[in-house]
Parts: C-alpha cells; structure tokens; sequence
C-alpha cells in the first residue's frame, strides 16, 4: 500500500512539513508496536486530515492570529449523507472518555503501589515496566486528542491492552 498523504499544502504553512505525528499513528493503526496494524476505514479509504478537518476557527492570541483546522460530527453527516454518523461518533468519544476514566485512576493506584510494594525484585522490575508501557499507551490516546475520531477500534485495542497491563502489573505487587 502506497504511504498516505495526511496533509495538504495548507498545513505545511504552518506546520513546516511536519504531521501531528500521533495523530497520524492512531489514524494509521501503527502507534503500538506490539498491537497488529489496524489503519481507520478512512485512512484505508485514502481520506487526508483536511478531508475531515475542513472548518477553520481562527484564535487569536494578543497580536498572534492562529488558524486552526477543525472537525467534528458535521463533516462526517456531509460525507456519509446520514444523521446516525453524528450519534456514532459521539458514541464513540464518550466511550473512549470513560474507558479514560476507568484507566487513568487505576494506573495511578498501580504507580502508588508500586512505590510501597514489598514485592520481589524481579517482580517490581516486571511491574513497573507494565506500569511505564501502560503510561505510555494512555498518554498517547489521550494526546491524540479525538477520543477515538481518529481511529476507534484501534483506540479501544490500545485501551484494553492499558487495562490487561494494569492488571497484570497489580498481580505482580500485591
């Protein structure tokens, strides 16, 4: 499969050429190594960032003026020709906003165990590297910032393996 172009000349403007790098991982299924590649339908579909993100909200900062390319449930219902795109994706955020919820709190309760934990050497060491891999993971869902726009099914893989990571984690420091 030929490499996507993600981007248009517009955003080179500003960005110098370079993509919203985890962006672009979520939306392609590469992010997590250890996950099997599984890119958007859209992505597949060969569909680039300001096929979506075609509305422009111009922020202004002092005498800084920013413009910036938005998207949201519109783009999807003027695509698709369908009123349910809006509710899927809003399903969709507010899933992955409570799957966030869940995580987020029982990571840190794994990380503060582990700071008191009387566990083995060897398990800690195995702990706190699941700790660390499922930090990572969580940051990058959360630094995509579409909570599962981009791309849901792999944003829900990513997010069960946070979860099997707690766990796993949590059994080695009890």
């Amino acid at each position: 499969m030929a490499e996507q172009l993600l981007t248009s000349s517009n955003c080179t403007t500003c960005h110098g050429g370079k993509r919203h790098s985890i962006q672009e991982a979520i939306y392609s299924g590469t992010a997590v190594v250890e996950l099997d590649r599984t890119p958007d339908v859209m992505y597949e579909a060969g569909v680039a960032c300001d096929g979506c993100h075609d509305d422009t909200q111009i922020i202004r900062m002092g005498e800084i003026t920013l413009t910036s390319r938005i998207s949201g449930a519109k783009q999807c219902v003027h695509c698709h020709g369908n009123e349910d795109y809006a509710d899927d994706i809003a399903s969709w955020q507010e899933a992955t906003k409570e799957m966030l919820g869940e995580l987020g709190p029982a990571l840190a309760e794994l990380e503060k165990a582990l700071q008191s934990s009387q566990a083995s050497a060897d398990q800690l060491a195995k702990a706190k590297k699941l700790a660390g891999s499922a930090r990572t993971k969580l940051d990058m869902v959360v630094k995509d910032g579409s909570f599962g726009a981009h791309n849901v099914g792999y944003v829900m893989e990513i997010l069960d393996k946070v979860l099997e990571e707690i766990e796993m984690g949590q059994s080695l420091v009890e």
